[in-house]
């Protein structure tokens, strides 16, 4: 590839990635800019037919079993699918629902294919803008909504409803996996400057995240920032003073949110105890109470086809089956297509059975066995790549997963196969420059 035909490319590369997290706020930012990605790979090829592929994008035993693992979790899918009772609901808008979301692990799939496979470089300081930029946006969007708008729980926007209607999870998620991604940043910042505006973002971030009042994310920000500390102290002990001081700004942000506004920063919390106390009286309505009967949902679920699960077909034409075996004492008039049962596990046992259950396994199992081989590097940049994407595996499932869908949401599910996808390249370009791979 000539050299300006190089840079050219890359530039849109670089405007692809920005879309992605620098649009998180929004709904269907993630979406764009992965969509933008595709797009820009597959014409690209048209003009690099010539030029043979570069000896350092050959894919590994890992990169493999990961791309397979993303279309194993279509294919789980495509099976529940394929073998319910009918295929087409009684409303056309939910005929296909089983395979719309799973097939966005396909185009994912081949997205990181194409994404690692192209020869381009990624420029570090590029990213480390990019990052700091989401954080702040995404926290500055957020007091916005909270003192501003006066909403409760704040949601980003969407391009159908305007700022404050956008997915309140999917913004907490948002927040939650930038703000792991700047917490390890932060370690490698190399100036005292650098430190200071990774540390705002950081606060921000949070603070945006915090104010959704989405428990899942809230706490898989501190599951995921307890790994990177651990991390740290046992493979990059060099790096510990400073991962404890980036942690301070995660105190700093709930207090900044907990001053600004008092009754909203902690009431979502004391919810918790509220909603198991009525729980235990037998008001089974409230967030809470609504989870746990879902979850028995799920289970019967799963008790009626063990291997592959019910289709929303067969869960539609069974329901009424459903709530007399779970006991379920959600007021239901009909069954609810969409179905999420708010528990990542139960709800893939519940849809797909035994079989979707143990490829979302792994999925997490692949993504772990890509980056842990890197957790020693000296490099600042593969360690900080490394760090990156192991911790926002661990948001994605611990606690995220006992009480949400995240690697079923529309919207998160671009942000994280986008990391692993931007992590893996970081590490590879390293590698080459370093002389690791020839």
């Amino acid at each position: 590839m000539l050299r300006q035909e190089r840079n050219t490319f890359e530039i849109f590369i670089s405007v692809g990635i920005a879309l992605t997290f620098l649009l998180s706020f929004d709904r269907i930012g993630p979406l764009i800019g992965c969509v933008f990605l595709l797009l820009v790979l597959i014409v690209s090829g048209f003009f690099q037919k010539n030029n043979p592929a570069p000896s350092n994008a050959a894919l590994g035993k890992n990169e493999k079993i990961y791309l397979f693992a993303l279309i194993g979790f279509f294919a789980s899918a495509l099976l529940s699918f394929a073998l319910g009772a009918k295929w087409i609901l009684e409303s056309q808008k939910f005929s296909f629902i089983d395979l719309d979301q799973p097939s966005k692990y396909l185009l994912l799939a081949y997205l990181t294919w194409l994404f690692w496979k192209k020869d381009f470089r990624i420029s570090a300081n590029f990213l480390f803008v990019l990052f700091v930029c989401s954080g702040y946006l995404n926290g500055l969007i957020g007091l916005y909504q909270r003192l501003g708008l006066h909403v409760h729980r704040v949601s980003g926007t969407s391009r159908f409803r305007g700022l404050g209607g956008g997915g309140i999870i999917e913004f907490g998620d948002a927040s939650g996996i930038l703000t792991l991604f700047l917490l390890v940043i932060f370690l490698f910042a190399r100036s005292k400057k650098e430190q200071a505006f990774v540390f705002g973002s950081i606060v921000f971030s949070y603070a945006a995240c915090f104010m959704t009042g989405t428990r899942g994310s809230i706490l898989s920000v501190l599951f995921g920032a307890l790994l990177v500390v651990l991390l740290v102290k046992f493979y990059q002990p060099m790096y510990f003073k400073r991962v404890m001081a980036g942690c301070l700004a995660l105190v700093i942000a709930v207090g900044m949110v907990s001053v600004l506004s008092p009754k909203e920063g902690a009431q979502r919390l004391k919810l918790v105890n509220t909603d198991l106390k009525a729980y235990k009286e037998g008001d089974v309505d409230t967030s809470i109470g609504l989870r746990f009967e879902m979850w028995k949902e799920a289970l019967a679920m799963w008790e009626l086809a063990p291997v592959f699960g019910l289709s929303s077909t067969e869960a539609s034409a069974r329901w009424r089956e459903i709530m007399q075996k779970s006991q379920s004492r959600i007021d239901r008039k009909e069954w609810d297509y969409k179905g999420k049962k708010h528990n990542q596990f139960l709800n893939a046992l519940g849809k797909r059975g035994i079989v979707g259950l143990l490829t979302i396994l792994f999925v997490w199992y692949s993504i772990a066995r890509l980056f842990s081989p890197y957790l020693r590097e000296k490099n600042p940049m593969i360690a900080c790549a490394t760090l990156c994407a192991l911790s926002m595996l661990c948001f994605s499932i611990i606690p995220n997963s006992f009480i949400g869908e995240i690697w079923e949401s529309n919207v998160s599910i671009f942000l994280l196969c986008m990391g692993v996808a931007l992590w893996w390249k970081v590490i590879q370009q390293e590698r080459v420059k370093g002389g690791y791979v020839s």
